[in-house]
């Protein structure tokens, strides 16, 4: 077998000799050492992170991982990420064990090894490299997972996406395909050196061109993401209010849009109503309140709240009481809920020092 040093480098790995080539590293005793160190320091990473501000880590996993895949291949690093993800599960468990999650480890792995593995590994190849990996593994394999996985040991649904992990993926990729191209312009000379993968005179630099793309391919993440959130994922919770004589109505929805299939029939929808007091002293109020829930696509379809919350109340300055409905009576006697456009309204009748005030506030939802 040739040396590493000396081995062929690929511009694409859409050959059969790439993927021969690949298959040979699971029998080069060298490189299975080399994937066991490398697994070792994955596993001992992956709680690592770097604080950038709030609620935003870079981990540092994926440096190790790029690394590792650019030395030994696609084919070992897939079986490395399969062991490495089964360690980690049984030395850092986080919840019920749930086998489909390797298929994220093994994504990353392979994706890193496609774009890096004996190739002429330049500042672009690890940026597209590492934006592979944060559109296709973090954004669409994972809550997929999360899905199932939501699904099978708690029976509940899982937000597909949410605005919040989106946007942190979205806003930590410049940062981390800058790290990682410093990271592996300062490693590969040295891996280079010690004879693990083919010697080239091509070095990831980052000059202006590269910064420009680290800023084109953000703006295209961030569209494609909006796109698919329009179309296939449910909106995130909604409200709506409205302010009158110091009293604040608001209604809130768990979703804007829900999907049939989704809905528990012991809690469909939860729409939660809060009546606060603006003001600066504290309110007696008798209040009588309800929701009610109306389908725009069948003007006969209007399912009324059977509670009425009717109660006398104090509202120190500040504070606020509320009430929910989830609809589940309704659910149960009508057998379901079509699909459709729907507008909720909450409304609240007051008496308030004597005066008789009447405040109301209407959410549109959709249900397909």
């Amino acid at each position: 077998m040739k040396k590493l040093s000396e081995q062929k480098l690929y511009k694409t790995p859409f050959s059969r000799e790439y993927w021969r080539d690949a298959a040979k590293q699971l029998f080069d005793i060298r490189m299975l050492c080399i994937a066991a160190v490398f697994i070792a320091v994955r596993v001992a990473l992956k709680l690592v992170q770097i604080p950038v501000g709030p609620s935003l880590n870079i981990t540092v996993g994926f440096f190790v991982n790029a690394l590792g895949a650019s030395i030994f291949g696609p084919v070992v690093a897939v079986v490395a990420a399969a062991i490495s993800d089964t360690l980690g599960c049984l030395i850092f468990p986080q919840g019920p064990y749930f086998f489909p999650f390797i298929l994220e480890e093994i994504s990353g792995s392979l994706l890193f090894a496609l774009f890096l593995w004996r190739s002429n590994m330049t500042a672009t190849r690890v940026i597209l490299s590492r934006f592979s990996v944060v559109s296709i593994t973090n954004l669409i394999i994972n809550p997929t997972l999360m899905m199932w996985y939501y699904d099978v040991f708690y029976g509940k649904s899982y937000a597909f996406m949410t605005i919040p992990r989106v946007m942190k993926n979205l806003a930590l990729f410049p940062a981390e395909a800058f790290l990682l191209t410093l990271f592996m312009g300062a490693m590969i000379p040295v891996v280079m050196k010690l004879g693990f993968m083919p010697k080239t005179d091509v070095k990831p630099i980052l000059s202006k061109r590269h910064i420009v793309m680290l800023v084109v391919f953000f703006i295209i993440a961030a569209m494609l993401v909006v796109g698919y959130y329009s179309l296939f994922i449910p909106t995130q919770p909604q409200s709506v209010s409205v302010t009158s004589d110091e009293l604040k109505l608001t209604l809130k929805s768990e979703r804007g849009t829900y999907k049939l299939e989704d809905l528990d029939p012991n809690e469909p929808l939860l729409f939660t109503a809060t009546l606060k007091n603006e003001g600066k002293s504290e309110i007696e109020i008798e209040y009588v309140g309800d929701i009610t829930l109306v389908c725009e696509s069948d003007v006969e379809t209007v399912i009324p709240n059977v509670t009425t919350h009717e109660e006398t109340a104090v509202i120190a300055a500040g504070k606020s009481v509320k009430y929910t409905d989830t609809f589940a009576l309704e659910w149960a006697e009508i057998g379901g809920l079509p699909k459709g456009k729907y507008t909720a309204t909450a409304t609240v009748n007051m008496t308030v020092d004597g005066e008789e005030t009447t405040l109301t506030v209407e959410l549109p939802i959709k249900i397909k």
